[in-house]
């Protein structure tokens, strides 16, 4: 293909494009069978034929913009990001060398700057952009272990929540931390870590590093940590801070919840997820660390066969080659401006506290929390020991082709949990929903 023929085909395929994407705002199922997709064929079928592989993705997908999908915490991006994705994938610009990125090099600055400033960071603080939350993770307890200059983990402890992301334990398995040296520390019936608890371990430990992961948006029940109460602890032992808020770190933006981030300023590390409630593709996260001379002492490898005037910001982290996902996230937050942002954000929340009150009024259903965020797990009728039942009704809705709900282990029992960050979903489909959990299992 010429550099003349590629406008040409994009002004064709753009439309039929548009026309395919139309169906993945309706029920959530998927439709299509991959039992049905072709094989790779000896002679290509050409580009004329391309919209009909694209909706055969389409029927085979899972229709994340659907209203009725509120079981994970994923969303289809703003049609503003996935329109500036398509531009970003075409542009293919490498977050390797500034060379090869020179706007998005400078957009992944202004970003951090951005996020600093709106958790209370120093100015001075650093960061560096990766691919997906677990990575995000992974980055910053390399970096509390020393990071390139230290490769004795043998005197390192990690605390965190027994309901912390599995990226902790990955993590602590890449680094060559042993497994009894994470400690998995109670939680309460919402999701917290027992500060107590790990206040308790950090005194019986004496000698070596600590490192504590507070939560700002757990996983399961999106409940977020006393980061207040963290902070000081580990102050007072001298331990690494980490915040994983790869899910809730989204509460800089709102009007009314950004208290729950009490506390994050604290942070030696911070884990952020545009690509969870920024509306944005994955796989787009990135770590905060407001010590920047720790940042490129541990961090930093050396790049000699591309030197420049300016750093490059693939001298940092654990990556090599990146797209420039913040390019993306940068346009989205362009079109909606912190206030629409908070919108959403807030929006999100304010419905999920509704639903709660919803729950709470219906004989079948027992919230087993109060939000923190816009997730909210129930049991539905009586506790369910083996998820037998929990997989029949999840089937039984799937069937419907109406809300798509995720099942959780939480408390010893199989329970439904829903996560409200569709901003199409509205209080009918929660209504709706209700009554289809009556039908199913009455």
């Amino acid at each position: 293909m010429t550099a003349k023929q590629a406008p040409e085909l994009l002004y064709e395929l753009l439309p039929q494009l548009g026309v395919a994407l139309e169906r993945a705002y309706s029920d959530p199922r998927p439709i299509g069978k991959s039992a049905a997709l072709p094989g790779i064929p000896d002679d290509g079928i050409g580009t004329s034929r391309l919209p009909e592989l694209w909706q055969q993705i389409v029927d085979g997908s899972t229709k994340l913009a659907s209203p009725w999908m509120i079981g994970h915490m994923d969303t289809a991006p703003h049609p503003a990001a996935a329109l500036t994705d398509a531009l970003v994938s075409g542009l293919n610009n490498n977050l390797l060398f500034r060379e090869l990125s020179p706007i998005a090099s400078d957009i992944e600055e202004i970003l951090i700057a951005e996020f600093a400033e709106r958790l209370g960071l120093p100015v001075a603080t650093v960061g560096n952009f990766c691919s997906g939350g677990s990575l995000a993770n992974l980055t910053a307890l390399f970096a509390a272990c020393g990071g390139y200059t230290n490769l004795d983990r043998s005197d390192i402890c990690i605390w965190c929540a027994v309901s912390a992301h599995t990226s902790i334990g990955k993590a602590a398995s890449v680094l060559g931390i042993p497994p009894q040296r994470v400690m998995r520390v109670a939680v309460d019936a919402a999701g917290r870590l027992d500060v107590v608890e790990v206040r308790n371990g950090l005194a019986r430990n004496g000698a070596g590093l600590n490192i504590v992961v507070g939560v700002a948006g757990g996983t399961v029940t999106g409940a977020i940590d006393n980061l207040v109460e963290i902070g000081e602890l580990c102050a007072q032992f001298s331990a690494w801070f980490h915040v994983d808020a790869v899910y809730g770190g989204a509460l800089m933006y709102s009007d009314r919840y950004r208290d729950g981030l009490n506390g994050i300023a604290a942070a030696d590390s911070i884990a952020l997820g545009p690509q969870k409630w920024f509306y944005v593709p994955r796989l787009c996260a990135l770590t905060l660390f407001p010590d920047r001379v720790r940042f490129e002492s541990t961090l930093a490898t050396p790049m000699p066969y591309s030197a420049g005037a300016r750093a490059h910001r693939g001298t940092w982290g654990l990556q090599g080659s990146r797209r420039a996902d913040a390019v993306t996230l940068w346009v989205l937050l362009q079109a909606l401006g912190r206030r629409g942002c908070a919108r959403l954000i807030d929006d999100a929340i304010d419905l999920t506290h509704q639903f709660y009150d919803m729950l709470m009024l219906h004989p079948r259903s027992t919230p087993l929390h109060e939000p923190d965020l816009n997730v909210q797990v129930f049991r539905w009728g009586s506790p369910d020991r083996t998820g037998e039942r929990m997989l029949h009704i999840q089937a039984e809705l799937e069937a419907d082709g109406q809300a798509w709900l995720s099942i959780s282990e939480w408390g010893g029992e199989y329970v439904l949990r829903a996560v409200l960050l569709n901003p199409g979903t509205r209080p009918s489909h929660l209504d709706a929903l209700l009554a289809s959990l009556q039908r199913i299992d009455p």
